[in-house]
């Protein structure tokens, strides 16, 4: 099984936006203000690694960059989508191969509702794959999944002098089955299935005049993948439990800009009796420009 099927896991999420806490809620669960455009492009840098307990190991590492656009509807209630490109490398041993390309379209809703002393947050993440996930016969693939995945989430926050805090539960699944093609030889079409991800967040923040800082624990547990082909049903990727800590510290550089750094780590606890422990690193900074 090749690592890109690890790395897969660890960058959709970090793409989302990392606000005024006293103006918009929470800086982790940000939703455009209403009658507002609001794009955010962002540079990403990931590093990784895989050891297997037969000893050896896979590093990875990947530049990326995304641009989120969003709209708000009105005080209630937002729209908008996320589009990423990548390239990262592999490396085990003597091997080496690359993950280029497109990720999925991402278009999400957001919506969030007063509730006794806190605020109710909820919405759906729609990811696209724009083609086929495809395996060259050199291990070379692209980033695209071949599938269609929903993720509804559902959170609440309180806020209490410059803090707020609070937390999110969500659960993405695949929507019929992800298309793969291997190059081979032979040449293998193969329907993947599996891959559904619970998450559970918790996050807590503090503003500081022009910047807020922010803290968050989110665990992801994930179920292992499978491809079936000409009949035949494989495991495609292992299951695991991912725990990540994230810092970011958005700062407000004037009315309609914000500056958007973050710092993401990342442990991995595989159902898998080959790996011994995988963890990754992943730096983030982008803009946040409102019109």
């Amino acid at each position: 099984m090749k690592y890109s099927s690890i790395m897969a896991f660890v960058v959709p999420f970090v793409v989302s936006g990392t606000a005024i806490a006293n103006e918009n809620g929470s800086e982790y669960m940000y939703q455009t203000p209403a009658g507002k455009w609001q794009v955010v492009p962002t540079l990403h840098y990931e590093s990784a690694e895989v050891k297997m307990k037969a000893g050896g190991s896979t590093k990875t590492t990947r530049f990326g960059q995304s641009v989120r656009g969003e709209y708000g509807i009105d005080e209630s209630f937002s729209t908008g989508l996320i589009l990423m490109n990548s390239s990262s490398e592999s490396k085990s041993g003597n091997s080496k191969f690359d993950a280029t390309g497109l990720h999925d379209l991402t278009v999400f809703f957001r919506g969030r509702n007063q509730v006794g002393g806190g605020m109710l947050r909820y919405g759906l993440n729609v990811d696209f794959g724009l083609e086929k996930h495809k395996v060259k016969a050199n291990g070379d693939e692209n980033n695209s999944t071949g599938g269609m995945w929903a993720t509804p989430f559902i959170g609440f926050e309180m806020s209490r002098d410059n803090c707020t805090y609070g937390g999110r539960i969500s659960y993405k699944t695949l929507i019929g089955d992800a298309k793969m093609e291997d190059e081979g030889p032979p040449k293998v079409e193969s329907d993947i299935s599996g891959g559904s991800q619970f998450g559970l967040d918790l996050f807590f923040e503090h503003q500081i005049q022009q910047w807020t800082l922010g803290a968050a624990l989110e665990i992801t547990s994930v179920e292992k993948k499978e491809a079936k082909a000409n009949g035949v049903t494989t495991e495609h990727a292992f299951g695991n439990t991912q725990w990540t800590l994230a810092f970011y510290t958005p700062y407000d550089v004037s009315e309609n800009i914000e500056l958007l750094p973050s710092v993401r780590y990342t442990t991995f606890t595989a159902k898998n009796y080959t790996i011994d422990e995988a963890s990754s690193w992943h730096f983030a900074i982008g803009g946040r420009f409102t019109f």
